[in-house]
Order: structure tokens, then sequence, then C-alpha cells
């Protein structure tokens, strides 16, 4: 049987006497048409615990977008070992 805790932690939102949501209501009212393991939706529900914007997260990266800037970084240390061992010593 799979329970859902209704207990929350101290926040901001508790504190100022806003009712806090329990995960399963965040997730339905703020991500309805999320999956079961949507990380966006729990790192959501992290800042929102926290009293931090939850609203504002970051775009997540494209797989393709993510290799690109993977590669891009790879060829920039290349780049910086190659220039090191020419001249080992650095600018004089």
């Amino acid at each position: 049987m799979v329970r859902h805790a209704e207990h929350v932690g101290v926040s901001s939102a508790a504190t100022s006497g806003t009712a806090m949501l329990d995960w399963v209501r965040f997730s339905q009212h703020h991500f309805p048409q999320s999956r079961r393991h949507d990380l966006r939706a729990l790192e959501a529900y992290g800042r929102y615990r926290k009293g931090e914007d939850f609203e504002t997260l970051p775009v997540p990266l494209s797989l393709f977008e993510g290799a690109l800037l993977m590669r891009r970084d790879r060829e920039q240390r290349s780049t910086q070992l190659r220039r090191h061992k020419t001249d080992p010593d650095g600018p004089s």
C-alpha cells in the first residue's frame, strides 16, 4: 500500500499562516500534465517547501544542446592541454 505523507515542514508559507500543499496537491495544481518522475516538478516542490521561487526554474537543455556544450567544453580543455604541453612554464 502506498501512503502519501500529509506532514509538511515549517517554511515561510507555514509561518505566514498560508497552508502548505503536500506533494500530491502541489503536483496536481502546478504540474497537472507531468509524469510520475518529473524532476522539474520535484525541484519546484523542494523550492516551494523552502519558501523559494519555484515558478522560474531554468529550462532544461535538450539532449542535443547538452551534447554540443559537452563537445565545446572538451575542445576547450584539449586546447588548454596542448598549450600547456608546448609551453609548460606558462607565459613569462
